[in-house]
Formats: structure tokens, C-alpha cells, sequence
């Protein structure tokens, strides 16, 4: 109970979170609920739209069958006359949310699927597919000729229509052993009235379910069959009570052409069960995250309780404090009433403009008004730590008789803490030294903890500076003590620059073990002697020499850029690791030159040979015909075949003026197939003969390319 006088806000915390878990859980379930029911109407209605356009499919081909049965004059009249339309509307799907009922028109399925036609006052009823089977066609009844309704029963038995027949009064049936199909035929001359009509039915509800690929659904439903005039045929809330039933009324005399089913909510509940079982997954799953948010936040509240009770017996020396949390929350109440914290957006602007020197006329007032200590004279010091709690830092300044003006709590990620001063050397050697000891004894309670701290602000105007003479300090700590003060400073600045050429070279000849080795040296050098805007000095001049480096390589990559943020290891690692990405690419390029180099000695040994070309060296060095033209275009200045055709007549000079050699083998020893090949491409560079050009250079004429080739 201790635990939630300390924060009352727990409680609520406890409420809030069962409050969403049940907001938002409530709504998925109705959603998913009602989602899943429509899905499985819509599936229901889906089965009966198939079977529609089936049936609708079908009726168009039974109109034409029906019109070309009889072809003598008695029956034509007659035949135009007949039709199938259904005396009944198709009943639409109703939305499971506002009623469970289904209904089917029967009337559609039956007639449709009907071919009526006449013979010796009989008219015959057939369906033909609806299971999938054929019963008769109008061609078998034909067939049969004009004999009575007996004869076409015994020649239809002798057709091969070997089931059982049975005649009852106007009605024939087709019982087959799988009770799939039965079609009743009844003695009618028209179908104006239901004394009149046609009297038809399928066999049984289940083969009438079955027929329409809807079984899934059948034990589920309540059943009432309407006969052609609207009367009721038969009903029935159970299916066990109507699955052997035919669709007829008892004496025969009428046929069921609607079926109203009402679906009863069991079904979809039956198909409903994986989301039921979901629902109850999902509902674990949010309040064990529920539970574990509540457990985390106070688990945090217990730590951040327990480091204040640490801090609290630490720097007023009261013991046993860890389970007085009321003493604890009026520790707390009295720091907070001195607006220590500057936690606002209005706050948080003005200090970040403050610190940039943007402020204007208006936001100054701003900061005399609420905070007139800033205007005197202070010292900034920069906290960097995980988990630090500035409720820590004022009690241990109060300990040491340090008086904070001003605290933001997250500034750049560091709590910035505004200490009142006095404008003497004594004083803040005095206070650094207090701040040290404060933030050891901060480091010992195992909280990691690092911390710099300015000069001297004279005023208001100064605190930019200062701010950023502490923040450059804060970025040394990597490799320093606890805290740095501004005494800590080196008097001197390093000669930092000056090994940029150095670097420039070990980049360029691709060492990067050398170039990554020197930058650590010298950002460990800095790290050990510091002096202001040291590091800007170090890393713009390690960067002009990646630059220059990228400039005469090509790199096209990105060079790494200033970024005040980052402490010394971190900045040193951004270089290297530039370092790095720039020295892979000249090694790229060095290993590419190397490449292209292969190319030409292989070309400059190969030339001579009599089938050598470009596939030649394409398929050694597997490469393209385009990478080989361009390699000797760069090294050359010519295209592939002007340089070997160059070369070949080069030698070709050369070996002329032996006169032991005939030209034929002059030709065969600079890679020419033939010695014609070799006089048109020899007289077509040099612009004379082999022959003349030998003869000359034997009598010590000298011709110059290009020269008209008359012998002298």
C-alpha cells in the first residue's frame, strides 16, 4: 500500500489499461463477428447463383429442343404456345444481422430444366441435368414413335432405361437405385390454373440439396415448400423429418415450386468456432500485454523510487529511507516547486535559441521574467547518462552547497544544468571540485555517469559559448576521467595538421591499414591534449585529403561529414570507416588497370598469329567485345583492329628489309592468312608495294608514310 501512496498515479494506470484492452477488443470482436456471418450468407447465395446460371444456361438450348419435337402442323401451334417461365421472383440473400433466412426458387429450377411437348394427350416433364445425369431426351421420345403412354414405357424399358418403372394416374416415376433423379409427369392441357398444371417434383429434399451443392447447410434449416397457387405443401423445423420426403402433395396433384429455409443461427456459429477459438487467443494475447505493461511501468516506478531513496539517504545522511516513500514524495515535491525543470515547449525553445544566440527581443523578456537567475553570473556543466534522474543531481548539489538556477532535463540527449556563480578563480576551482566529488559519488551508486563543466558565464550573452566550450569538453570523456573542467584544457594547441599528405598518400595507394592507423594515432593524441577547436582542425584536415583523394579517383561515394554530436571514438570511426570505402575503390581501379594492361601485352604477343581478332581475346580474358574496344581506345588512342593492323604493319617493316624473307613469309610471320591480304593492307597503309618499299629501303631511300609511291 506504501508503494501506491508514493505515486497514486499507478492506480489509474491499472484502470486506463483494462479500459483500452476492453475498447479495443470489444469492436474486433463485433466486426469480426458480423465479417465471418455475411462471408458465410454470401457463400450460401454464391452456391444458389451458380446453380441459377447453370439452369439459366440451359433453358435457352430446352426452348429450341422444344420448338423442333413435332414437326406436323397438328402439334406446331401448340408447341409455340408452351412456356417455361417461372411463376415465381428468385428470392434474394437477407443479411444475417437482421434475420436467418434463405430463400430458394424452386420454380426455376424445376421448369427451367423442363421440356414440355405433347404426344397422345400426355405431357411429358424431363430433367435433364440438374444431377448431373440424363434421364431422356426429346430425340429418345421421338424415337419411340406415336405409340401410347404404355408402349413408349415398355420401348423406353427395352431402350436401356432398365430402372424401375411405376405408373401411377397421370404420373410416371424413374426410381433409381441411388435415388438421385425422379421426374413426375402428369396428364395436363394447360398450365393455367393448378388444377391444370403440370404436376412436378424432384424426389426427395436431400437429392434436392444435394442437386444444388448445398448439403453443408441442410441439417441447419427450417423447411416450408409452397406449391404453384401459394398454398403451404409441407413444413418442417427439423430436416430429420423431411429428408425422405418428396416435394409433392400427397394426392398428386401438386408440385412444390418455392422452398423457404430458415437458416438458425447454430449453423453459423458451427462455422464460427476457429474465430471463436481465435477471439479467445487474441484475448490472452491482449491481456498478458496488458499485464506486462502494468508490471513494467511499475517495475519502473519501484526503480525510479528506489534510486531517489539511494540518493535521498546518500546526500542528507538519513538512514533507511528506502521504505519511506512519503518522506521520499516530499523530497520530491519540494524540487519540483522551485521549477527547476525546464520541460516546456515554450521553455525547451527559448533555452535551445538562448544557447544558438537566436533569441529575440520578446523571448529574452520571456527568460527575465520566469528565470532572472540566468542573467547573472553561472557555470554550465553538460550531464551525459542513460539513467540518470535529475531529482539525483539537485539533491547532491544541495548536499555540496551548490545552487542550481536552471535545469533541462533532455537537451541533445544530456541533462544541462545551470549552477549560480561568483566571478573569482577561487570560486570555481572551488566548484569544479565540488561537482567532481558529487558526480564520483554518483558513479559509485553504480549509475554510469560522465560530466563537463564551462567557465565562468560574466553574463547572459555568454552562455553560447560556454555552453559549447562544455559540450566540446563532454566529447573528450571517452577517454578521460569522470568530468572535465574548463582548468583541464591544454594551454597549447597540437600541430594537428599536417599529416593530410600523408594520409593523401596512404589512401591513394589503396594502405588502408596505414591511413586508419594514422587517424586513431592522432584522435588519440587529441583525446590526451586538447584545446579548443582542436577537433574541427583535426577532421577537416584528414577530410580535404579524402576529398582530394576522391577528386583524382573517381569515387563518387559520400565523405564523411562534421558532426558535433559524436565524441572522439565515434568521429574517429567515421573517417575510418570512409577511409575504408575509398580505399576499396582504388583497389578497384588498380586492380582493373592491371586487367587492362594484361589485355594489351596479350594482344601486343598474339597479334602475328594468322587467325588472331577480337574473339581472341574476348573469350581468354572473358570479357566483352565493348570492355576490349574501350581498354585500347584508353591505352591507345586507336580503335581494337587499327591498333593490330598498325602493329602488324610495323613488323612488316621490319622483317622487309631482311631479304632473305620473301614477302609471302613476311605476310605468314605478321598474321596474314594470305600474300594478297597482305600487299592491299600493307599498299593501303604505306601507300607502296612490299616490293617497293623493300627495294627503297635496300637502296637507302627513305618514304614517309602517306607519300606518293613512285619508286625513285
Amino acid at each position: 500500500m506504501r508503494y501506491f501512496k508514493a505515486d497514486s498515479n499507478i492506480k489509474r494506470q491499472y484502470f486506463v489499461t483494462a479500459a483500452i484492452l476492453l475498447a479495443v477488443l470489444i469492436p474486433v470482436y463485433i466486426v469480426s463477428y458480423n465479417m465471418t456471418a455475411e462471408n458465410i450468407s454470401a457463400g450460401i447465395q454464391g452456391n444458389i447463383d451458380v446453380t441459377m446460371n447453370m439452369l439459366d444456361k440451359e433453358t435457352e438450348s430446352l426452348r429450341k429442343i422444344s420448338m423442333n419435337i413435332v414437326e406436323t402442323d397438328e402439334y406446331t401451334e401448340l408447341n409455340k404456345n408452351i412456356t417455361i417461365d417461372s411463376p415465381v421472383e428468385y428470392a434474394s440473400v437477407n443479411k444475417f444481422a437482421k434475420k436467418y433466412n434463405q430463400t430458394i426458387d424452386l420454380s426455376s429450377i424445376i421448369e427451367d430444366c423442363i421440356i414440355y411437348f405433347k404426344r397422345s394427350d400426355v405431357i411429358v416433364s424431363k430433367k435433364l441435368t440438374l444431377c448431373g445425369e440424363d434421364f431422356l431426351s426429346a430425340d429418345d421420345f421421338i424415337r419411340f414413335g406415336n405409340e401410347s403412354f404404355d408402349d413408349f414405357v415398355q420401348k423406353a424399358s427395352e431402350e436401356g432405361f432398365s430402372e424401375t418403372w411405376r405408373y401411377c394416374p397421370d404420373t410416371f416415376y424413374c426410381g433409381k437405385k441411388s435415388d438421385i433423379l425422379a421426374v413426375c409427369v402428369a396428364a395436363s392441357r394447360n398450365l393455367s390454373s393448378n388444377a391444370d398444371a403440370v404436376i412436378v417434383g424432384l424426389i426427395d429434399v436431400d437429392s434436392l440439396f444435394s442437386a444444388m451443392g448445398m448439403d453443408n447447410f441442410k441439417t441447419y434449416a427450417e423447411y416450408k415448400f409452397t406449391a404453384y397457387d401459394g398454398s403451404t405443401l409441407m413444413e418442417s423445423a427439423s430436416y430429420g423429418s423431411m429428408k425422405t420426403k418428396h416435394i409433392i402433395s400427397y394426392d398428386k396433384t401438386s408440385a412444390a415450386v418455392r422452398l423457404d429455409l430458415k437458416i438458425r443461427p447454430s449453423y453459423y456459429n458451427q462455422r464460427m468456432k476457429i474465430l471463436f477459438i481465435l477471439f479467445a487467443v487474441y484475448s490472452m494475447i491482449i491481456a498478458s500485454v496488458g499485464v506486462l505493461i502494468v508490471f513494467f511501468l511499475a517495475k519502473m516506478q519501484n526503480s525510479k523510487m528506489h534510486r531517489l531513496a539511494l540518493a535521498v539517504e546518500e546526500f542528507t545522511g538519513i538512514a533507511n529511507v528506502k521504505n519511506d516513500y512519503d518522506y521520499i514524495s516530499e523530497v520530491l515535491k519540494g524540487i519540483n516547486r522551485k521549477n527547476l525543470y525546464l520541460d516546456s515547449v515554450v521553455a525547451k525553445n527559448v533555452i535551445y535559441k538562448l544557447f544558438t544566440m537566436t533569441l529575440t527581443d520578446d523571448e529574452y523578456d520571456i527568460i527575465r521574467s520566469k528565470y532572472p537567475e540566468l542573467f547573472g553570473e553561472s557555470i554550465i556543466m553538460i550531464i551525459k547518462s542513460e539513467n540518470m534522474m535529475p531529482e539525483i543531481i539537485e539533491l547532491g548539489a544541495k548536499q555540496y552547497g551548490l545552487e542550481i538556477t536552471a535545469m533541462l532535463k533532455n537537451y541533445n540527449g544530456n541533462i544541462v544544468v545551470i549552477i549560480k556563480a561568483r566571478s573569482s578563480s577561487e570560486y570555481y576551482a572551488e566548484a569544479a571540485e565540488k561537482i567532481s566529488e558529487l558526480v564520483s559519488r554518483i558513479k559509485e551508486k553504480g549509475i554510469d555517469i560522465y560530466a563537463s563543466v564551462s567557465g565562468i558565464c560574466e553574463s547572459i550573452e555568454e552562455i553560447p559559448e560556454k555552453y559549447k566550450e562544455a559540450h566540446n569538453l563532454l566529447r573528450h570523456l571517452e577517454y578521460q576521467n569522470l568530468i572535465l573542467a574548463d582548468t583541464d584544457r591544454a594551454e597549447k594547441s597540437l600541430a594537428l595538421t599536417g599529416m593530410g599528405d600523408k594520409l593523401y598518400e596512404l589512401v591513394m595507394s589503396g594502405n588502408e591499414f596505414e591511413a586508419s592507423r594514422i587517424v586513431y594515432e592522432q584522435w588519440y593524441d587529441l583525446s590526451e591534449n586538447f584545446a579548443d577547436n582542436s577537433l574541427e582542425q583535426l577532421f577537416f584536415d584528414q577530410r580535404r585529403a579524402l576529398i582530394t583523394a576522391a577528386e583524382n579517383t573517381g569515387y563518387n561515394g559520400e565523405i564523411v561529414n562534421y558532426d558535433s554530436n559524436k565524441n572522439i571514438r565515434e568521429t574517429a570511426f567515421a573517417v575510418t570507416e570512409c577511409i575504408s570505402k575509398l580505399c576499396a575503390h582504388i583497389r578497384s581501379l588498380r586492380s582493373e588497370k592491371k586487367k587492362y594492361d594484361e589485355i594489351i601485352n596479350y594482344i601486343l604477343n598474339h597479334y602475328t598469329e594468322p587467325f588472331f581478332g577480337m574473339t581472341s581475346v574476348t573469350t581468354y580474358f572473358n570479357v566483352s567485345d565493348k570492355t576490349v574496344s574501350n581498354v585500347v581506345k584508353q591505352k591507345t588512342g586507336q580503335s581494337f583492329l587499327g591498333y593490330v593492323e598498325n602493329l602488324r604493319i610495323d613488323r612488316a617493316k621490319t622483317l622487309l628489309e631482311d631479304d632473305t624473307l620473301k614477302v609471302a613469309d613476311v605476310a605468314n610471320m605478321c598474321g596474314y592468312g594470305t600474300e594478297g591480304a597482305f600487299y592491299k593492307a600493307f599498299k593501303k597503309k604505306v601507300n607502296v608495294s612490299p616490293g617497293v618499299y623493300r627495294k627503297s629501303r635496300t637502296n637507302r631511300f627513305i618514304l614517309n608514310d602517306g607519300e606518293d609511291g613512285n619508286e625513285k
